[in-house]
C-alpha cells in the first residue's frame, strides 16, 4: 500500500494535516485533493478540534498542479485547449493561495465552511 499523500493527527485541540508527496514538492494531485478534503472534513467533525494547522512535508509548501498525471488509457488532454479545460475545471475550482497576513494565512475555498454571511473562512 502506497503512503498516505495527506497525513492526519491530532493534538489535544489542534488538528493537524499535512500534504505528504514532498518528492512531487507537495503538487496537487486528483488523489491529494481528496484525501486533503477528507482531512478538513474530519478535523471540522471533530468537537475537540478549535484549530487545523495545514502544513507541509518536504522543502515545498504546495508546487501548485501537478499536471503530468495521466490516467492510464486517457487522452492526452494538453494536445486541446478544450480538452485541457475540461480536464483541468475541478482542479481550477480548487484553491490554496498562500495570503499576506504574516506569510502564514492560507485561503482553501472548499476545504472549510462559509461563514453565515458566505464568506470564505481563514486558516491560520
Amino acid at each position: 500500500m502506497a503512503d498516505p499523500v495527506v497525513l492526519y493527527e491530532a493534538d489535544e485541540k489542534i488538528s493537524i494535516i499535512t500534504l505528504n508527496r514532498p518528492e512531487k514538492l507537495n503538487a496537487i494531485s486528483a488523489e491529494l485533493q481528496h484525501q486533503l478534503l477528507d482531512a478538513f472534513t474530519r478535523a471540522d467533525a471533530d468537537a475537540e478540534t478549535s484549530v487545523v494547522l495545514l502544513r507541509a512535508a518536504g522543502r515545498s509548501f504546495c508546487a501548485g498542479y501537478d499536471i503530468s498525471a495521466k490516467e492510464p488509457g486517457a487522452d492526452d488532454w494538453r494536445t486541446d485547449p478544450t480538452k485541457a479545460h475540461q480536464h483541468l475545471s475541478v482542479q481550477l475550482d480548487f484553491e490554496m493561495t498562500p495570503g499576506a497576513c504574516h506569510g502564514r494565512r492560507l485561503r482553501a475555498r472548499h476545504a472549510v465552511r462559509s461563514d453565515d454571511r458566505g464568506r470564505q473562512c481563514d486558516i491560520w
